[in-house]
C-alpha cells in the first residue's frame, strides 16, 4: 500500500504519515493507482500534533476510514478506495492520551481518481481561532476579501505606510497559503468587490495611489496559477467612490452602494448609474431562496428603516424594526452582515442611533427574511461592538474583534451555532480569544467549514500582520478513538 508523508507545514516534528490511495481498473484490465498525499498545516510553532496519540482519517465519498495509534515510528494512516471520480472530503481527527479530540481538520471536496496530487488540511483545536500558516504580503487594512469556490481572494488595501496596495492574493483550502496571483493597476484602498461566475472577481472604485476615489471596474479572471486583470472605464460620470459594498445579482451583474447606486452589467459595459435605484448604503448581501435571488442592503441610509431589498429589479423598503431603544434597529453603521444557509441575512454589531438621538453599540443580531419582508431579533452579543468582522458557515456564525463602547479593541470572537434540526434558535456556544485584537477586519467563510479573518488595524492604527482561521467542531460527535477500543 502506498503511503506518503503528512506533516505540519510550519512544524514537522510530529511523525504522522497518511495518504488517500485511489485504485481503478482501466479498459485493458490493468490496475491504475493514484496517491493523494495529505499534508497537515498547523499554526506556526504549534505543538498540537505532538500531543496526538491516536488519529483517524475519513473520506466521505466513497465512505472510508483509517485509524492508527502512535508508536515509536509515529502515526501512519492510509485509505485505499476505488477511483470512480466521486467527490468527497477528507477529515482528520487527532486524539490525546485521554481520548479527547484535540486536533481537527476538514478538506475541501476532491475527486477520488487515479492521479497523483497533494492536499493540505489545516488542523487546529475544535472551536478555536489560530494563526493561518502564512500571512498576506504586505500586511494591509481596507482590502477586499471575497469568497471563492475553493477559498478566498484578497485584493488591494492600505499598507503600513498608507499607500494603496496593488497585490491580489489567493487563499485555497487545498494548499492553505496566501499566494500572489496578480496586481491591480495603481492599487486600490477600500474597493467594492464581489465574486461572479467561474470565480471571476469584480472590484469597483477605491482610492488609488494618488489618494483619489476612482470609478474604474477591474475584472480579475483566474488563469492557470495566476489571474489576468482587466480594467474597464465607467460608462457614466460621477460614480467615483470608496468604502462601498457590492452584491452579485446573478449572471455577472452587480449592485454597488452609494448615491447614486451603481449597476455593473457584464464586463463589456462597465459600470453605470443604476436607473430608478434609491440611494443605497451599508452592507450588501445577496442570497437565493427557492430559486429566487434577493439582495439585502442594510444600514443607515437605506430609507427610514435601514433596510432595502432588491428582487426582480424592484426595490422595497422594509418596515422599521425598533431594537435596543433604536427607532429602526437596522439603521446602524459600522455593522456587519452575513448570508445564512437558509437564504436569510444576519445583521450584527455596529452603532445605532437611539430614540433620544444618542449613539450606542448594538448588542442585538437581526435576521432579515427578504422573501417575507420580516425582521426579527435572534441573538445578543455578550460584548456589544462596532467594526467587527462576521461570517456564517453552514453551522456557525463568527463575530470577531471590533471596538467596544470605550473605543478599546475587542480581543475575542463570539461563536453562535446556527438553527438546525432540533435547535430552532441561534445559540451562543463559545467566546474564543483572537490571535490579534483588531477592528475593521474582513472575514470570509471557506468551503471546508472554516472562516478566514484578515486585515483590520491594531490599537495603534497599523495593519494587523497575522491572518487567522476559525476551526469548527465536527458536525457529528467523533467516534471513540482507536486507543479506547
Amino acid at each position: 500500500m502506498t503511503r506518503s508523508p503528512i506533516a505540519p507545514r510550519a512544524r514537522r516534528r510530529a511523525a504522522i504519515r497518511a495518504a488517500l490511495v485511489a485504485a481503478a481498473l482501466s479498459a485493458l484490465g490493468c490496475e491504475q493507482r493514484g496517491t493523494i498525499a495529505i499534508e497537515l498545516a498547523t499554526a506556526p510553532d504549534s505543538t498540537l500534533l505532538d500531543q496526538v496519540t491516536s488519529a483517524r482519517l475519513r473520506l466521505s465519498e466513497p465512505p472510508a476510514i483509517a485509524e492508527a495509534i502512535r508508536t515509536e515510528d509515529g502515526l501512519s494512516l492510509a485509505l485505499d478506495v476505488a477511483a470512480e471520480g466521486q467527490a468527497g472530503a477528507v477529515t482528520f481527527e487527532g486524539f490525546d492520551a485521554d481520548g479527547d479530540l484535540i486536533a481537527y481538520g476538514h478538506s475541501g471536496r476532491l475527486i477520488a481518481n487515479a492521479v497523483d496530487a497533494t492536499l493540505t488540511i489545516y488542523v487546529a483545536a475544535p472551536l478555536s481561532l489560530a494563526p493561518a500558516p502564512n500571512a498576506p504580503d504586505p500586511p494591509r487594512s481596507d482590502a477586499a476579501l471575497v469568497p471563492l469556490s475553493y477559498g478566498a481572494m484578497l485584493a488591494g488595501g492600505r499598507t503600513a505606510t498608507g499607500t494603496a496596495a496593488t497585490e491580489i492574493e489567493r487563499y485555497s483550502v487545498y494548499q492553505h497559503r496566501f499566494e500572489p496571483v496578480a496586481d491591480l493597476t495603481g492599487g486600490r484602498i477600500a474597493p467594492a468587490a464581489a465574486t461572479g461566475v467561474r470565480d471571476n472577481i469584480y472590484l469597483f472604485g477605491g482610492i488609488d495611489s494618488a489618494g483619489v476615489d476612482t470609478d474604474t471596474l477591474a475584472r480579475v479572471v483566474p488563469s492557470g496559477g495566476g489571474a489576468a486583470v482587466i480594467d474597464i472605464a465607467a460608462a457614466d460620470s460621477g460614480l467615483a467612490r470608496s468604502g462601498a459594498a457590492m452584491a452579485a445579482l446573478g449572471g455577472d451583474r452587480f449592485a454597488v452602494t452609494g448615491n447614486p447606486a451603481v449597476l455593473i452589467d457584464n464586463s463589456s459595459t462597465g459600470a453605470r448609474r443604476y436607473a430608478d435605484a434609491p440611494a443605497l448604503a451599508g452592507t450588501a448581501t445577496s442570497t437565493v431562496i427557492a430559486g429566487q435571488r434577493y439582495t439585502v442592503f442594510a444600514g443607515a441610509g437605506n430609507g427610514a428603516s435601514g433596510a432595502i431589498v432588491l428582487t426582480d429589479e424592484r426595490f422595497s423598503e422594509l418596515p422599521p424594526t425598533p431594537v435596543d431603544g433604536a427607532p429602526a434597529g437596522l439603521a446602524r453603521t459600522a455593522h456587519s452582515a452575513a448570508a445564512l444557509p437558509d437564504g436569510n441575512v444576519l445583521v450584527v454589531a455596529g452603532r445605532v442611533t437611539q430614540a433620544d438621538g444618542g449613539d450606542a453599540l448594538a448588542s442585538a443580531g437581526l435576521r432579515v427574511w427578504p422573501d417575507l419582508g420580516r425582521v426579527e431579533n435572534v441573538l445578543r452579543l455578550a460584548t456589544p461592538r462596532a467594526d467587527a468582522a462576521a461570517a456564517a458557515t453552514d453551522a456557525y456564525l463568527v463575530v470577531a474583534g471590533g471596538v467596544d463602547a470605550d473605543g478599546a479593541l475587542v480581543a475575542d470572537a463570539e461563536i453562535f451555532a446556527l438553527p438546525g434540526p432540533g435547535q430552532p434558535d441561534f445559540t451562543a456556544v463559545a467566546t474564543v480569544p483572537m490571535v490579534a485584537a483588531r477592528s475593521g477586519a474582513q472575514a470570509a467563510p471557506l468551503p471546508n467549514g472554516q472562516v478566514l479573518i484578515v486585515g483590520g488595524v491594531d490599537a495603534d492604527g497599523a495593519p494587523v500582520v497575522q491572518a487567522e482561521l476559525f476551526t469548527p467542531a465536527p458536525a457529528e460527535p467523533p467516534l471513540a478513538p482507536a486507543t479506547a477500543r
